[in-house]
């Protein structure tokens, strides 16, 4: 009884084709659907804080650059022209947090399109993170070695 299980398992091994099968030897005809195209626009490459030491400026729509700009001057009573961009960048973010995860939060775990902001006066340092959508928050914990 042993020997007969044993043959019946060699034969439906054997069926199933080895590396001289047909199965594995032919080509496909057409890409398959799990083939994907490429976004036809890249998307910046996601970053992180601490591991982009080069600031850029000047990639931040006008209208969201001027809503953290308000949204500044409500939280420090600094004039708008005292204040200076030191970043203003299109990103890409890792997750849902923008860079700026805090204890006990759940975060959407997918890159997000977005923006990441920081104004200074003097001693003074605001760190914004939005997304591509325009909302936005202040990054209250965000490193200093940004």
């Amino acid at each position: 009884m042993r020997l007969l299980a044993i043959g019946m398992l060699m034969l439906t091994v054997a069926g199933c084709g080895g590396p001289d099968s047909a199965a594995e030897t032919t080509a496909p005809s057409e890409p398959s659907t799990t083939d994907r195209t490429l976004p036809e626009k890249p998307l910046p490459n996601p970053v992180a804080p601490e591991e982009d030491p080069s600031p850029v400026t000047g990639e931040v729509p006008v209208d969201l650059i001027e809503a953290i700009l308000a949204d500044a001057i409500d939280r420090t009573g600094v004039s708008a022209g005292d204040f200076v961009e030191a970043r203003s960048e299109q990103v890409v973010w890792n997750d849902g947090s923008l860079g700026c995860g805090e204890p006990g939060q759940l975060y959407t775990q997918a890159l997000v399109e977005g923006y990441w902001v920081v104004l200074e006066s003097g001693e003074t340092r605001l760190d914004y993170r939005a997304t591509a959508d325009g909302s936005f928050r202040l990054c209250e914990q965000a490193s200093s070695g940004i």
